[in-house]
């Protein structure tokens, strides 16, 4: 997107991949998730054999990771990998990925927070 010109579809819909450095491991290529992923890793998530026994925070985690499989790119580690793969640097991976994901959610909705509470500064001037 350029400048103030309007987005486009193609904005919306352009995620391109980016490499992420995973400390211990590796360089890993992500993209960000669609809603589809998300939908997606909560049915991968309900099938896990450990659903039923889990709390509401070790659900949540669990569709983290199914999440954070399908925002992998390269290299692309599937259900089975997860299952079967070292532990380890499996963890280091979802966890670095997800992670990286989440500072940059934050601070979009930190740059969100301070557009509002700006307008609302401008408001409550506005009505004095």
């Amino acid at each position: 997107m350029k400048g103030n010109s309007i987005i486009s579809l193609e904005d919306i819909i352009d995620r391109p991949v980016r490499v992420l450095d995973v400390p211990g491991v590796g360089k890993v290529k992500v993209r960000d998730p669609t809603g589809e992923d998300k939908l997606e890793a909560m049915k991968d998530a309900k099938q896990d054999p450990r659903w039923d026994q889990l709390d509401e925070a070790g659900r949540a985690a669990l569709v983290s990771d199914f999440l954070t499989l399908r925002m992998i790119v390269e290299p692309k580690i599937t259900k089975e990998d997860y299952y079967k793969g070292n532990y380890l640097k499996l963890s280091q991976i979802i966890e670095a990925v997800f992670l990286d994901y989440q500072i940059r959610v934050l601070s979009l909705r930190k740059k969100r927070h301070k557009q509002i509470m700006d307008f609302l500064e401008l408001t409550k001037e506005s009505l004095l």
